[in-house]
C-alpha cells in the first residue's frame, strides 16, 4: 500500500498518494535535470493516484519541486 504524507498548496494540507514513493522511485533519474522537468515527471507521476485540478497545476507543481528540493537535499537541479 503506497504511503500518504501531507504537504502544503497554496496554504492548504493536500494528503498525497504515494509521495514518498515517486520520490525513491525518480531520485536517480531526475537527480540534475532542469526544475520544470522535475515539476512535470513529479506532477505526471502523482496524478496517476491523485486527483489534481487543472487550475492548481502550477501550485501543485511548485509544492511538489519544493517536496523534492527536500528529498535530494536541495540539489535537485535547475
Amino acid at each position: 500500500m503506497k504511503s500518504i504524507r501531507q504537504i502544503r498548496i497554496d496554504g492548504h494540507l493536500v494528503g498525497m498518494v504515494g509521495l514518498d514513493e515517486a520520490l525513491q522511485e525518480l531520485a536517480g533519474s531526475l537527480r540534475g535535470q532542469p526544475r520544470d522537468t522535475i515539476e512535470q515527471v513529479l506532477l505526471d507521476r502523482l496524478a496517476t493516484d491523485n486527483y489534481i485540478p487543472s487550475s492548481a497545476r502550477k501550485a501543485y507543481k511548485k509544492a511538489l519541486y519544493r517536496e523534492w528540493q527536500r528529498f535530494v537535499g536541495g540539489t535537485g537541479g535547475g
